[in-house]
């Protein structure tokens, strides 16, 4: 069954999509984000309500993105902490505990990536991962992220201090080639995007 997606298209890959934050996504991702097998994960440390995703997406600090196959929302992706005067940035990602294990998060960071070295001409970027979640290592390290180090004992969750394991990505090593994508953003539509 296919669902009622609202929001353009910006970048359209083989499998997913990424689409702008609108508002009938609010609840896929308040309901995501205090899911605790997402939020053990994710950087946050409290229960997430819908007014307080509304104000953190109008600030004008980052990219924020849907990610969405053809008929169904899986995730959630943006680029955030942004320095242009240093070209770099950091990525979050999550997807749905139910979709996992499907390609939705290596196809979307790679989007992202695509995105952020062609287009925001950023320098580098990195992503900071929780020491027990291993899919996630297992993602950035097939995309091609180069651990950089670890932050010793920097997130408290369940009861316990956890390290951080901080990869990187520098636009040197990138190889847009291995990505297929458009930037789409006028339609909407799925499918309907320039050739």
């Amino acid at each position: 069954m296919s669902e009622n997606i609202p929001g353009s298209t910006f970048i359209e890959g083989e499998k997913v999509r990424l689409k702008t934050v609108e508002e009938g996504d609010f609840d896929f991702l308040r309901n995501n984000i205090n899911d605790s097998r997402i939020r053990r994960a994710m950087l946050g440390d409290g229960p997430t309500n819908t007014k307080q995703l509304r104000d953190n997406h109008t600030e004008k600090r980052d990219y924020q993105f849907v990610i969405a196959t053809s008929d169904s929302r899986v995730g959630y992706i943006s680029i955030h902490e942004v320095s242009y005067t240093h070209g770099t940035a950091a990525i979050s990602y999550w997807v749905d505990p139910e979709k996992q294990g499907q390609g939705h998060a290596t196809e979307a960071i790679q989007l992202l990536l695509q995105y952020a070295f062609d287009q925001l001409r950023l320098h580098k970027v990195r992503a900071d991962v929780r020491e027990f979640n291993n899919s996630s290592r297992r993602v950035l390290e097939k995309i091609g992220f180069k651990h950089e180090g670890v932050l010793r004992e920097s997130r408290y969750v369940d009861g316990k201090y956890w390290h951080r394991h901080r990869y990187g990505f520098l636009r040197h090593e990138w190889d847009s080639s291995t990505v297929e994508c458009q930037e789409v953003s006028t339609t909407g539509d799925w499918g309907d995007s320039p050739d």
